[in-house]
């Protein structure tokens, strides 16, 4: 896509504060780990524990010393459910199957408890599937993909909720594709109305009263949400890139300018990735096994400054906030599904068959000019195969400088690890 260039920005990284945890693995009793959402340098994500016989939906975390740590809460496991969150602590939707929803706040304690509080009903959102929840100033604005009666999406709409009287005040539905970013106590909406016609697609960008309307050039329209300082950056892909930072103070909406060097994109750019470093964010672009982080700089106020990162470890990985750098966790795995022999009347069973086959964490820094890859470690689950679930994506917790990951199956009945990465330095 582009060639590295020559480093402009902020300064390397100074020394480090955390180290490789010492603290041995673990096998907690979880099952279907969720997204995370982080709360001022925490972070939390949703799970199934078992209890026995029973099954109860937990939120998993890290406490102080970097100790896994689960808090149930009282939602039913199978229900949909999001997750949302701010400096308050957690918010949480759900929808029972052909029922309604259900609001539940989490408080987040000053000891680092969590303590769950009482269900409330929202009547006026049907059943479907909570997408993303973004939480601030008292409100959150939820996602959510309504069902039909085949069980299908039928659209998706924006509910707004009022969290101190769990009512909904405002609801949207325009036909457009819907995203929600919340950042430094405001809620950007971003709404892309796909062209049926060679005439570009267009998005619509709104702050409290500030709006913004662009043209995307792009056969699949998408923003991608990159945090810098109290600011948000709203990157689209497309020939010409576009990149809009939202701010806490006027202009609360700008167009950025594009680094000459990147070039347009006018097809579908499946393999970009938010990079989220606090002092060097941006996108990694994925290209016959190089990668280049396209990273927005604040000196030249522009988005797509180009830098090479290390090679991937392996064709998945997610990477997580840290304060020394960025986690990276590569794996290699998949599911599929298989089926038995046709038996005498033809007919032939189908079921879910997955495989594990590795990989590594390793915390990501830019020194001495260039991104290094420092502390790799193997992920405790090595070469593994099974069937009835889609096998197992890791999960990066954090707390503060305590680092960890979750590697829990996505169904069944096969082990969970926890693994402890990185802690405070002696």
């Amino acid at each position: 896509m582009v060639a590295p260039a020559p480093d402009t920005a902020p300064a390397p990284a100074g020394p480090r504060a955390s180290c490789r945890s010492s603290a041995p693995a673990s096998h907690p009793p979880l099952s279907h780990p969720g997204p995370t959402v982080e709360i001022d340098g925490r972070s939390f994500a949703l799970a199934w524990q078992g209890v026995g016989a029973e099954v109860q939906t937990v939120i998993v975390g890290l406490d102080e010393r970097g100790a896994l740590v689960t808090t149930p809460i009282p939602i039913a496991y199978a229900d949909p459910v999001a997750l949302g969150g701010d400096a308050n602590g957690l918010v949480l939707f759900s929808v029972a199957q052909r029922g309604a929803g259900t609001l539940l706040q989490v408080e987040l304690g000053p000891d680092g408890a969590l303590r769950p509080g009482t269900p409330r009903s929202l009547p006026d959102i049907a059943w479907g599937w909570p997408g993303a929840i973004g939480v601030a100033g008292g409100q959150a604005i939820v996602e959510h993909s309504l069902a039909s009666p085949d069980r299908s999406i039928s659209r998706t709409a924006l509910y707004t909720i009022d969290l101190a009287t769990a009512r909904v005040t405002r609801t949207s539905d325009s036909g457009r594709r819907k995203q929600v970013h919340c950042h430094a106590g405001a809620c950007t909406i971003v709404e892309v109305a796909a062209s049926t016609t060679d005439a570009p697609a267009r998005a619509g960008i709104v702050r409290g009263a500030a709006h913004r309307e662009l043209e995307l050039t792009s056969a699949c329209p998408n923003f991608y949400p990159l945090i810098h300082d109290d600011a948000l950056l709203l990157v689209a892909p497309g020939a010409p890139w576009r990149a809009v930072e939202v701010t806490a103070k006027a202009p609360f909406l700008r167009e950025l300018a594009i680094d000459p060097s990147l070039a347009g994109e006018a097809g579908c750019h499946s393999l970009l990735h938010v990079f989220p470093s606090a002092t060097r964010p941006g996108l990694v672009a994925d290209e016959a096994g190089a990668r280049t982080l396209l990273r927005w700089d604040p000196a030249s106020s522009s988005f797509g400054s180009p830098e090479s990162l290390p090679a991937p470890v392996g064709p998945r990985s997610l990477r997580a906030s840290h304060p020394d750098g960025v986690i990276e966790v590569g794996w290699t795995g998949g599911h599929g599904m298989i089926h038995t022999p046709t038996d005498s009347q033809g007919r032939r069973r189908y079921f879910k068959q997955w495989h594990f086959d590795g990989g590594q964490i390793a915390l990501l820094r830019h020194e001495a000019g260039g991104w290094t890859s420092v502390d790799p470690t193997p992920l405790a689950l090595g070469p593994s195969e099974g069937t009835f679930h889609d096998g197992y994506t890791p999960v990066v917790l954090r707390h503060g400088l305590h680092a960890g990951v979750l590697l829990a199956p996505d169904g069944g009945g096969d082990e969970a690890w926890f693994q402890p990465y990185l802690a405070p330095c002696p």
